[in-house]
Parts: C-alpha cells; structure tokens; sequence
C-alpha cells in the first residue's frame, strides 16, 4: 500500500492507497485545495472542519450536476438510437443504433 501526502490548506494529511494510484489521488487533493481555497476567499478561515465541510459539500454539488448531466446525454442519445431505428435506412442505422447504446452503457458505469 503507499502512501500519499496531500496539502489542503495549507495542512499536510498522509493517506494510503492502492499502489499505482498515488497520481489520481494528488489530483484529487488538488481539486479538494482548490475548493477550499475558493471558500477561504469568500469566508475566510473559518476552522479547518467547517471549511472541509464546505468543499466537500460543493464537491459533491459538482458530482451530482455530472451525473445530472451522464443521465440528460444517455436520454438524448436513447432518443436518437430510437429515431434511428424507426427510420428508413436499415442495418446500417441498426448498427449506429447499437453503437450509441453501448456509448451510453459507458457513460452510465463512468
């Protein structure tokens, strides 16, 4: 297991991870600081929990709008593959049909 050192706020935290995922994590840390940074900005240092807090929650703000987003695509893209599908043009649209169905299946295990 190894371990990773990330700075928010100015404040060191080690934490474990998978071997190999140490790059993905430091990236992850980095959006966190860059959240809190955004709040130290608009309120100040308002403690260390209650800023964590803060960007967790607007984090978690901007997974909901991507899922939000994943979920709008796959409805577009079902549409189409149904218009395509009722649409003359035979196995070749069948074929683009699928393809835009497995497209979807990807975006929705993302």
């Amino acid at each position: 297991m190894a371990e990773v050192t990330l700075k928010i706020n100015q404040r060191s935290y080690t934490v474990g991870c998978a071997d190999g995922e140490e790059a993905r994590l430091q990236d992850l840390g980095q959006y966190l600081d860059q959240r809190v940074q955004e709040l130290v900005r608009e309120v100040g240092q308002v403690g260390e929990a209650r800023l964590l807090v803060l960007a967790a929650l607007m984090v978690t703000d901007d997974l909901a709008a991507s899922r939000d987003e994943v979920s709008r695509l796959k409805n577009e893209i079902a549409q189409i593959s149904e218009n395509l599908r009722r649409s003359e043009g035979g196995q070749g649209l069948d074929r683009l049909a699928v393809r835009l169905e497995t497209i979807a299946a990807k975006l929705e295990s993302a």
